[in-house]
């Protein structure tokens, strides 16, 4: 995916080259271009963090049921392992609320 997307940008870039204008206007082409890549980075950033927010909540929900799949049944190993599952999550969706604050930051420029 990220291939095909770089791909589709170098296809962009390449299209654009061989048309050379003025000093202004090349320097507007080149702009554009930057903006398009921009764009485009964002885009992939954004999949991956929602990604990300997802495996956070299946790991926070499989620890969730192991926890409670223990309790009532009264098996240690199954708590224990659920709790682990739970610090994982916990870590996980500490990296994605890192990851958001830094693409709401790209979003005020």
């Amino acid at each position: 995916m990220i291939k095909n997307d770089l791909k589709i940008t170098q296809d962009e870039i390449d299209r654009l080259a061989p048309i050379i204008k003025p000093e202004e206007a090349y320097f507007i082409d080149l702009t554009n271009i930057n903006i398009k890549n921009l764009r485009a980075y964002y885009q992939m950033v954004k999949g991956q963090t929602e990604k990300s927010f997802y495996v956070s909540l299946v790991s926070g929900v499989i620890g969730f049921g192991l926890i409670a799949y223990g309790i009532f049944n009264e098996l240690d190993i199954s708590t224990y392992a659920g709790i682990i599952t739970e610090f994982i999550a916990g870590v996980f969706f500490y990296l994605y609320n890192k990851t958001g604050l830094c693409t709401s930051l790209t979003e005020i420029f």
